[in-house]
């Protein structure tokens, strides 16, 4: 069934990623917190045809177990009880369900949520999934589980933009090693997926990988951003590292940047993902979304 993105409704709307593509779509932005796990509390979302499932904190430091899995599985939850017979979901969840195995995966590839630099955000990102799956059946509901790499671009808070913010301000980080791949995912390629998504409906029963045609190592990162901003200082720290760095370099403004220092340890993950099932189900074309297209434009 071919819907109108515009009526969509994207619950999250509250968080930067919701809010972006409420205002790109000019869908219905519904704003929703769960206060526990149960998910009963009030939603209306009866009306709506298509609903993207947005909500649910990033992984970043300072949140526990039960604050990840409340926001995550709680407001899944309630929405596939809020959402009429019929209807299409589009539930967006993460890469971060595969962990950091530097490796090659696809869509069929076992999840290692646990392996993961911040385990309680994947594990709460995996379990939502089985929520909704397991609801939206029971329901009669189609769902399209949607992995996202780390979205990056314009407009879009991201380890990137503070890495830049950070090297504006003197400080360069340098991402070591230097050979770890970085697997992002544009902001303008997730919108034209789920516009597509929208317009085609539910993709299949596998969760499918939404990431960039391409990867980048770090050393080409270290070197992007050397070229910006070349008087900045070099700090040189693993990426395994990053929790400590947080704890030692407390005075580096961090209200100012768009990340904490210890959240770059999602970037330590060197995974690569099949990206090639995604657009063929989506019919996009990867020659718009090539690097020169994306990730240069953006850095340079």
């Amino acid at each position: 069934m071919v819907q109108d993105i515009s009526k969509a409704a994207v619950v999250g709307a509250d968080g930067t990623l919701g809010a972006f593509i409420v205002q790109r779509l000019k869908a219905r932005g519904v704003t929703f917190r769960c206060n526990n796990m149960t998910g009963n509390e009030l939603l209306r979302l009866d009306e709506d045809d298509t609903v993207i499932n947005a909500a649910g904190p990033r992984a970043r430091p300072g949140l526990n177990w039960a604050d990840y899995f409340r926001e995550h599985i709680g407001t899944s939850r309630a929405i596939a009880r809020a959402m009429k017979p019929g209807s299409h979901l589009i539930h967006l969840s993460s890469t971060a369900v595969f962990g950091a195995r530097g490796l090659h995966l696809n869509n069929d590839s076992v999840e290692s949520p646990l392996l993961f630099p911040m385990p309680a955000y994947a594990c709460a990102k995996y379990a939502a999934e089985l929520t909704v799956r397991a609801l939206c059946e029971d329901k009669g509901i189609r769902v399209t589980v949607l992995r996202l790499s780390m979205v990056y671009g314009p407009g879009v808070d991201s380890a990137l933009e503070s890495m830049r913010k950070m090297a504006a301000r003197g400080i360069r980080l340098v991402l070591k090693p230097g050979s770890f791949r970085q697997h992002l995912l544009h902001v303008e390629l997730l919108i034209r997926g789920l516009m597509q998504t929208c317009s085609r409906g539910a993709l299949g029963l596998r969760p499918f990988i939404l990431a960039d045609p391409f990867s980048i190592t770090n050393d080409e990162i270290n070197n992007i951003i050397a070229r910006l901003y070349p008087k900045a200082f070099p700090l040189s720290v693993p990426l395994t590292c990053f929790g400590k760095l947080a704890k030692r370099w407390k005075n580096l403004a961090e209200s100012k940047l768009t990340m904490p220092i210890a959240s770059f340890a999602v970037l330590a993950i060197d995974n690569e993902f099949a990206w090639e099932p995604a657009f063929q189900a989506m019919d996009m074309n990867p020659s718009e979304f090539r690097r020169d297209c994306t990730l240069d434009t953006y850095l340079l």
